[in-house]
């Protein structure tokens, strides 16, 4: 049997892990690119933006104390 590796991502992208809400694989992305605070897969919405909108507290939360940018924008301009 093959078990992943202690802190081996789950996850192609940052995006993914906020979409599960998998807090462990986000601090991952975070500590192997730190500018995936503020830049995901897709460029028109921001990390902090898709865990506020799926409700991902804890996520957010993870992601404001990482540095993200709380006036960051979406595709059609909203902010957190």
């Amino acid at each position: 049997m093959c078990f992943p590796r202690a802190g081996a991502k789950k996850f192609a992208t940052i995006d993914e892990a906020i979409a599960r809400g998998d807090l462990v694989a986000v601090k991952a992305f975070l500590r192997e690119n730190p500018g995936s605070v503020n830049q995901g897969a897709r460029p028109e919405l921001p990390p902090l933006l898709q865990a506020i909108m799926r409700k991902k507290n804890e996520v957010a939360l993870l992601l404001i104390g990482a540095g993200a940018d709380v006036n960051a924008e979406d595709g059609s301009r909203r902010t957190a």
